[in-house]
């Protein structure tokens, strides 16, 4: 069966491998060196995260309905790209707590103004019946990006033990090749030239938001509420006395198995619907967080990868699922709306997360945050029923498949 992507499909695959080659060298070391060398406890660690979230979420609100109201995508997706690999190389020269703070706001800020009309730009570029592997396919390229990433990470820790400035300075070229590639080789449809006089662009109208994605929206913001940062997954395997380049190793370990089930599980979802894969991502989420309460050095990484899984299951598919289920005038709105509900429960998530861990336990956090994944799937069961009965009554307009 052919693969049907687009040439943009392959050329922000391209992008986001070598994206995340770039992010990936980051994240697997700036809890610790946060810690070790910034000074940070984990609760301010959870603020600090959770601030960085919440800044990525808003402005893919931002972002996305910018790009509907002016009809233009590419111009936000080349700031947002451009911003988070400016901030790299200054984390290599941070030496405060709040260095790390508006860095990391300024880094996610980057993927905030991308996030959104990347993928409009995504969709837009396939039927329905092709969306859900154009994500997978994005998704995988992003991850396998961020394993090479972390590999290149191992490397550099098992050489120079502690040692993560240089890291930073590194991960800047990749992330610039990466916005070489997007000003060259991504296009974006022109507008079609009608008969009509010109007015403003399309401003946003909830009526062409259907009311099934407004539900959706409460699923998705309690699941984000179970989800917080991976760094204190992280944190804990290293309280289990997993450090140094054994924790990049485990880091991969998440990175590397969403990798090969992003586009298979794609596949699988554009022709059996989204609903089942977005269920099984919620509750294995739930079934991994309580688990980490009893793990031990050994059952870890089954739990990163069961982790990683998790994402598989939820993250690209998400996003093909309100795309589908939005009307094309406020797709990149709809994706905005998500992000930004994302955020802020993700802030909310973080902060929560870090101050349990520092005044009730570190075990106590990871049994909320399975609660509150089993919570949504719940809700998502309810959404399913409603949502059923809707399309064999014909009132679902914008979503043939999902």
């Amino acid at each position: 069966m052919p693969i049907k992507l687009s040439r943009n499909d392959i050329a922000f695959g391209c992008i986001s491998f070598l994206n995340d080659v770039s992010s990936e060298m980051i994240f697997p070391v700036l809890p610790f060196f946060m810690v070790a060398v910034l000074g940070l406890t984990k609760g301010q660690i959870g603020l600090v995260e959770g601030l960085a979230g919440a800044a990525s979420y808003f402005f893919m609100g931002l972002s996305g309905y910018v790009s509907d109201r002016r009809g233009r995508r590419k111009d936000n997706v080349i700031a947002g790209y451009v911003l988070a690999t400016l901030t790299k190389p200054f984390f290599a020269i941070a030496t405060a707590g709040w260095h790390a703070v508006i860095l990391r706001v300024l880094d996610r800020a980057g993927k905030g103004l991308r996030e959104s009309p990347r993928d409009a730009l995504i969709a837009e570029g396939q039927v329905e019946r092709y969306r859900g592997r154009a994500f997978g396919f994005n998704r995988t390229m992003d991850t396998l990006g961020g394993a090479i990433g972390t590999l290149i990470v191992f490397y550099i820790l098992l050489k120079f033990p502690g040692n993560y400035r240089p890291i930073f300075w590194i991960s800047f070229f990749p992330g610039a090749l990466a916005c070489l590639l997007l000003v060259l080789f991504v296009k974006e449809k022109a507008v079609k030239a009608t008969d009509e006089p010109a007015a403003p662009r399309r401003k946003f109208d909830w009526s062409k938001l259907d009311h099934h994605c407004k539900l959706f929206y409460i699923v998705t913001t309690i699941f984000g509420l179970a989800n917080a940062s991976y760094a204190f997954f992280l944190l804990k395997a290293s309280s289990l006395g997993i450090v140094g380049s054994s924790n990049t190793l485990l880091y991969l370990v998440y990175s590397l198995v969403p990798a090969f089930l992003f586009f298979p599980i794609g596949h699988w979802t554009d022709h059996h619907g989204r609903k089942l894969a977005l269920l099984l991502g919620y509750f294995l989420f739930a079934l991994m967080a309580v688990s980490f309460t009893v793990t031990n050095q050994q059952m870890v990484w089954v739990l990163f990868a069961l982790y990683g899984a998790s994402l598989a299951l939820t993250d690209g598919v998400t996003r093909a699922f309100i795309s589908d289920m939005a009307h094309p005038d406020v797709r990149g709105t709809a994706l905005g709306i998500y992000y930004g509900l994302n955020g802020l429960a993700l802030f909310v998530a973080s902060a929560m997360f870090g101050y349990l861990w520092d005044n009730v336990g570190y075990n106590f956090p990871f049994i909320v945050s399975g609660i509150l994944a089993a919570i949504a799937g719940l809700v998502f069961v309810i959404f399913i029923i409603h949502h059923s009965y809707c399309r064999r009554r014909g009132k679902t307009p914008f979503c043939e498949k999902c």
